[in-house]
């Protein structure tokens, strides 16, 4: 039996952007200050993702910055498709087939994390991240206060109780881009991790992993080699298109 789960973030890992960089773009239109918020949200992103700040800080002034409905979902949903990492892309028949076995955990929002992963054949269930609230005119009125993945810690404490609540197969692999997947690494809830290198090269994230991929083919090679299971190994061979 193949063993092994394979944790992997979103933004800047399964996409080549960061979402709400992009949903910045997207709702900010011909606004008078645009560039100047999009830079804003652009350099509190680095230093959420950094360790400069903390995730829940970088998320909540990121958010106060925004202003956003429902109905702009859906269009943010058909661009990060065109986002997908092409290595990601071209392995689709092999995340369809490794789907039990393949969770998203991110400090974005499941209003668009999980449709766009199950254009990869990621399992919807298998997807874990903030949420929104909306007002009864649809307009964003912030994260929903339960939403763990938007504090400080969020991201091992969710793995940890997947761990426990779905019985996840060990190892543990997370690859990712960020601070907080170096966190949950040095929090000792997985027991591997991989720096997602290809959109973001974070030098103090990647010299605290255990090794580092810049392609899809690579995190699977890698994850064969860390699971101590060389059944994943064939899987490095691109099976979409």
């Amino acid at each position: 039996m193949r063993r092994g789960t394979l944790i992997l973030d979103f933004d800047s890992t399964i996409v080549s952007v960061e979402a709400l960089d992009e949903l910045a773009r997207m709702v900010l239109g011909q606004s008078s200050a645009r560039d100047d918020t999009i830079d804003r949200i652009e350099r509190l992103t680095r230093a959420g993702m950094d360790g400069s700040i903390s995730i829940e800080e970088s998320l909540a002034q990121r958010m106060a910055l925004l202003s956003f409905t429902r109905e702009s979902i859906p269009p943010l949903v058909d661009h990060l498709r065109n986002c997908l990492t092409p290595s990601f892309r071209r392995h689709r028949e092999t995340i369809a087939l490794l789907a039990p076995r393949i969770h998203v955990v991110s400090g974005g929002f499941i209003e668009w994390v999980a449709p766009v992963c199950q254009s990869l054949g990621i399992l919807s269930s298998n997807c874990h991240a903030n949420r929104l609230r909306f007002d009864g005119v649809g307009r964003c009125t912030g994260i929903d206060p339960m939403s763990t993945l938007a504090r400080a810690g969020g991201k091992p404490d969710t793995i940890r109780r997947l761990r426990s609540d779905r019985s996840l197969y060990a190892p543990l692999v997370l690859v990712g881009d960020g601070a907080t997947d170096l966190e949950a690494k040095q929090a000792g809830a997985v027991e591997a991790f991989v720096a997602y290198v290809e959109h973001a090269n974070r030098p103090a994230v990647a010299a605290g992993a255990d090794a580092v991929a810049s392609t899809f083919d690579e995190v699977l090679s890698t994850w064969a080699r860390l699971s101590g299971d060389s059944a994943w190994g064939h899987f490095g061979t691109p099976g979409g298109d």
